[in-house]
């Protein structure tokens, strides 16, 4: 008989072309999203697909730091629900810019304002249409907002044990 490792801190519950389906699902999502916020904040954004990868919910958590954002959305008719981290140097200077700013980081992070979190939710409802177009080929879902949160300690939105896939992309704004 042969012995097989298994790693029980990192277990493997989504096969591989599970995975590499979600990798093109998150480059279409990419390249419509670039296209949504270029056309949202009238100057040169590009959002890059850099990893597809399962860890444990946990751990996700515990690798966000305040204040960053957390918009909790229902892809129905799926049970439980995800969320779109979007840190909070991004948010700062895609608000900024959509003010009319040039996309300055304000002098020292802090939590976000009423206005920021409306601004906040357009650039996330964006997403959530570029996100129902990638899936589109897979199936029909409603994606729909249901929070943002700014600590991620506040959401739970399975046990932390649980494998969770994280789709992580870089965003750059401007040069």
């Amino acid at each position: 008989r042969s012995v097989v490792a298994y790693d029980f801190k990192h277990p493997n519950r989504v096969s591989k072309d599970q995975v590499k389906m979600l990798q093109s699902i998150h480059e279409t999502f990419a390249r419509l999203y670039t296209s949504s916020l270029t056309t949202l904040l009238r100057g040169l954004v590009e959002v890059e697909l850099k990893s597809v990868e399962q860890i444990s919910y946990g751990e996700f958590i515990m690798s966000l730091s305040p204040p960053t954002c957390l918009v909790i959305f229902n892809m129905e008719p799926l049970k439980g629900g995800a969320t779109l981290e979007i840190s909070a140097n991004i948010l700062f200077r895609l608000i900024d810019r959509l003010l009319g700013g040039t996309g300055l980081l304000p002098s020292r992070l802090r939590e976000f304002t009423e206005v920021e979190q409306a601004l906040i939710e357009r650039i996330a409802m964006r997403a959530m249409l570029d996100l129902r177009q990638a899936w589109q080929h897979v199936g029909t879902f409603g994606f729909r907002v249901v929070n943002l949160e700014t600590n991620p300690q506040f959401v739970q939105l399975t046990a932390p044990n649980e494998v969770v896939i994280v789709v992580t992309c870089d965003v750059r704004i401007g040069d």
